[in-house]
């Protein structure tokens, strides 16, 4: 309910936000997500466990400005590395960010994924 509340999204890129394959935790991705919503940003949520090949026809469609995949585990983090054999860029766009857990559990992983990291806390 909090995602379709608040003021009308402004007319702009939609941001995609996604738990990356296998990762079922989607609390601080809402959080995120609410937090968009009440700024007025045009919020495309998809949740939990999204495969790549789902994502990948989705970003297809709508064209979004931005994409946000969230891995609360090592082993999700892990699976974000894979994420540029099925999301084709043109001229940077989506801006491909990440978060979540796994990326402070295992530091090293931030600099193995392309895209943007987010940071450690919301």
């Amino acid at each position: 309910m909090w995602l379709v509340t608040g003021p009308p999204a402004r007319h702009t890129d939609s941001i995609v936000l996604a738990c990356a394959p296998g990762e079922w935790h989607e609390g601080s991705l809402l959080m995120l997500g609410v937090l968009l919503r009440r700024r007025g940003g045009p919020v495309a949520y998809l949740g939990q466990d999204v495969p790549f090949a789902d994502l990948t026809v989705f970003i297809e469609q709508i064209h979004p400005g931005a994409l946000v995949l969230v891995a609360m585990s090592a082993e999700s983090a892990q699976t974000l590395i894979g994420w540029p054999q099925w999301i084709k860029q043109i001229a940077g766009r989506p801006l491909v960010t990440f978060a979540g857990r796994g990326f402070v559990i295992q530091p090293e992983l931030q600099s193995q994924l392309p895209g943007l990291y987010l940071g450690d806390t919301i």
